[in-house]
């Protein structure tokens, strides 16, 4: 198994959300991991000149601000010539043996189309089929994202997403974004099983930062419910 641990990039915001930036920073201290934050493009940064530039009339605030700082952490990836790299979100949890996992998922993922993009966390508690697993194979070919919240992208991907973004304005939240930008800018979809990352706002972690949801307990009960059932039970009957 290959040691390579690809650049990993953070969103997160400049000002508030201490809770987040606290429990990030401890989870990668624990995995003895390095990152980097994406800070750009607070709600604060945006400006009728950018969002005349970006967006449709209509989107919020919180979502111009999400989809800008995906943006950025593309823009940073292709600058620095990065050959893949891990964007995440400031809600994510890392499940156990994350960095070992991730160095696999990169070992396989060498092996695939070059303009890909594979989604590690159980996101919206989106599955692979058991009948289309296979042993040894960790990454599976799909038509949508799971979410926004944590992906590795190749450097081909990035440019075919920013070369999107160049020519046509932001409508939605960053991953029915990326649904239709990939699908129509070529770029493969992938999913990595079984997932090694959650969505803290999606589990009860956290509150959303974009949309409102119920109580965190509420979301607490929700998901994990959702969760046994999509795993354990629906997952296994497909």
């Amino acid at each position: 198994m290959s040691n390579e641990m690809p650049a990993i990039f953070v969103l997160h915001c400049k000002a508030g959300y201490p809770e987040r930036r606290d429990f990030i920073e401890k989870q990668f201290q624990r995995h003895s991991i390095s990152f980097e934050y994406v800070l750009d493009w607070d709600i604060s940064d945006l400006n009728p000149e950018v969002i005349e530039r970006h967006f449709v009339p209509g989107i919020s605030p919180r979502l111009m601000s999400a989809n800008l700082k995906h943006k950025r952490a593309l823009e940073i990836i292709l600058e620095r010539g990065e050959e893949r790299a891990l964007v995440m979100e400031d809600d994510i949890f890392l499940f156990e043996e994350f960095e070992e996992r991730i160095k696999k998922v990169v070992e396989e993922s060498k092996a695939l189309p070059p303009d890909h993009v594979i989604y590690l966390s159980n996101s919206c508690n989106k599955y692979t089929p058991r009948s289309r697993r296979r042993s040894g194979v960790h990454l599976y070919e799909n038509d949508h994202s799971r979410a926004a919240d944590c992906y590795l992208i190749t450097l081909g991907a990035c440019q075919k997403r920013l070369r999107w973004l160049e020519s046509n304005k932001i409508s939605t939240a960053c991953d029915h974004l990326f649904n239709r930008m990939d699908a129509e800018a070529e770029v493969r979809i992938y999913w990595a099983e079984d997932p090694i990352a959650e969505q803290g706002s999606m589990s009860g972690r956290f509150l959303s930062s974009v949309q409102a949801r119920h109580s965190l307990w509420v979301q607490r009960v929700r998901w994990a419910l959702d969760k046994f059932y999509k795993m354990h039970i629906l997952r296994n009957l497909r």
